[in-house]
């Protein structure tokens, strides 16, 4: 004899689903359990009558006189309705809320094995957000603590094995004093009366500026350095 006041329904069903001996008590068995299923999934009556109903006209009986004459179908209804009341007054006594997502459904008319498939990907769904959250935050923590600056991808070829982070806060000694003058030559140009030649004098290239009015130096040694310095840097 079960001691129902310490099992639920579906370890009864397991353990009872298990020791059938024939096929036949199986397919009694599951046809049952969905009847129930079905019953309490659309807040109907359930008991013997309603289950033997159910089954026999969606699937091929039991009949409710034959669940009456065994005990473990009537333990296994009985053991849902105790559920199925105790769930309802649950809902009853508590302020209603919206329906939880998980519980809502594309369509109404949808069977069983359906829901419980999209149940089933709901689940997944979950984990595989809830780790993801998981990965950025940790993601973002890291790079909070190990950033990489831009010389270091640029010095890579940008095959940097590391996080996302980059460190791109601009310095003074990024853009030297020396520079800055010599772009300020490059902005200043007339470039409708202007021609170029690079020179040497006394073994020093310089970069002289070419105009009717006169030959002058135009970017000097130090003005070369600055822009090389840049190009290589860059």
């Amino acid at each position: 004899m079960v001691n129902t006041n310490s099992i639920t329904a579906n370890q009864y069903f397991e353990r009872v689903f298990s020791e059938a001996g024939t096929q036949r008590s199986k397919t009694a068995f599951l046809n049952v359990k969905a009847a129930c299923d079905a019953l309490t999934d659309m807040k109907a009556e359930l008991n013997y009558a309603q289950v033997g109903k159910y089954a026999t006209t969606h699937t091929d009986g039991p009949k409710t006189q034959s669940i009456r004459n065994s005990d473990k179908l009537k333990t296994y209804i009985a053991l849902r309705m105790s559920e199925y009341d105790d769930s309802r007054k649950s809902n009853k006594s508590s302020s209603k809320k919206p329906t939880p997502s998980f519980l809502q459904y594309p369509a109404s008319d949808l069977d069983l094995k359906t829901k419980a498939y999209i149940d089933q990907l709901r689940q997944e769904l979950e984990i595989v957000n809830r780790e993801n959250k998981n990965l950025s935050k940790m993601l973002t923590e890291e790079t909070r603590k190990n950033p990489i600056s831009l010389a270091a991808i640029q010095d890579t070829d940008n095959k940097v094995d590391a996080y996302l982070a980059i460190d791109a806060t601009p310095t003074s000694a990024q853009v030297s004093d020396e520079l800055k003058a010599t772009l300020g030559k490059v902005i200043r140009i007339d470039l409708l009366d202007t021609r170029f030649e690079y020179e040497e004098r006394n073994g020093i290239k310089m970069l002289m500026h070419k105009s009717p009015s006169g030959d002058s130096v135009f970017l000097d040694v130090a003005d070369l350095a600055a822009i090389e310095g840049l190009l290589r840097d860059g």
